[in-house]
């Protein structure tokens, strides 16, 4: 929304130096998802594991994209904090349940915290009495409603037996009623 444009090449040692600085930034942010493998934040750099280092694509299409949301507000912070809104469509994207499910807090403090999957879907429940409420999720509970999803495939290389071992993941998106 200001300008920013990302770059087209990051090195590891730039990579490395973004992941343990402290504060959040555009650049950081880009780099921490389009550089990590499997898309995980800061994960492990991606390159390393024969993604193409050149992500001229990708930001070309940060830049398309930004001109479009010039208007728009963008926060972070716990979802909790907008337990207060009514009458809004919200899309949520939490930490997969059945996964890793932890996020960063963004802090400065390099753990993640473990995310609380129960809570959070009680949250949209209640939320949804007064909003229209989507969850990005690979499953859920039977009293949200599919809507949508998507299958994609996954590549990776085990770490211990040196192979590469594709993955299927199928992405969903529900609405509770």
């Amino acid at each position: 929304q200001n300008g920013y444009i990302p770059p087209t090449i990051v090195s590891e040692e730039q990579y490395n130096q973004l992941k343990n600085s402290i504060g959040c930034s555009a650049e950081k942010g880009y780099v921490g998802f389009q550089y990590s493998f499997g898309g995980e934040y800061f994960k492990a750099y991606a390159p390393k594991y024969g993604k193409n280092k050149d992500s001229t694509s990708a930001s070309n299409k940060v830049v398309k994209i930004s001109a479009q949301l010039s208007d728009v507000l963008f926060t972070h912070g716990d979802y909790t904090q907008y337990s207060n809104l009514k009458n809004w469509v919200i899309y949520c994207d939490p930490p997969y349940n059945n996964t890793e499910c932890s996020y960063y807090n963004g802090n400065g403090d390099r753990k993640s915290k473990k995310f609380d999957n129960n809570k959070f879907l009680d949250w949209v429940r209640e939320m949804s009495k007064t909003n229209i409420v989507f969850v990005s999720e690979y499953s859920a509970p039977d009293d949200f409603e599919q809507i949508w999803s998507n299958t994609s495939k996954l590549s990776g290389v085990s770490k211990s037996e040196g192979t590469h071992n594709p993955k299927i993941r199928t992405e969903k998106l529900f609405y509770f009623f």
